[in-house]
């Protein structure tokens, strides 16, 4: 499950609420966004906000079940905690306002690294 920054990857990156600007900047890079609601989710919990967070943690390489469940149960408790031990966040298996906070960051490392890399590909092309 390599798909996840690292903590120091994201370093000095802000993990405020990502704007819409760059919500549309982060789609059309071709990656998806997801839209994690307030609350709290944890085991026992139900519904389209839990689909979320597992389609999540399944495109960052750590959910595996075959098909999202909605439901919030022990997959979903590890892979949670696991992602969350990989970005630096504490591993609490809740998915709140923190693990929020680094999605956020994840994002806009990686919207940062997509806007550096056609400038480092301009100036490769142009040396000698």
């Amino acid at each position: 499950a390599a798909a996840a920054a690292p903590a120091a990857a994201t370093a000095g990156v802000s993990d405020a609420p990502l704007s819409r600007k760059e919500v549309r900047e982060y789609k059309r890079s071709g990656a998806k966004h997801f839209d994690f609601s307030s609350r709290f989710l944890g085991q026992g919990d139900e519904g389209a906000d839990v689909r979320r967070v597992q389609e999540f943690l399944r495109s960052e390489g750590y959910f595996t079940l075959a098909e999202t469940t909605k439901f919030f149960g022990p997959v979903t408790t590890t892979a949670l905690m696991r992602w969350q031990q990989d970005v630096g966040v504490p591993a609490t298996g809740l998915f709140g306002p923190m693990s929020r906070a680094a999605y956020n960051k994840i994002v806009r490392g990686r919207l940062a690294r997509e806007a550096a890399a056609p400038a480092s590909d301009a100036k490769k092309k142009a040396a000698p």
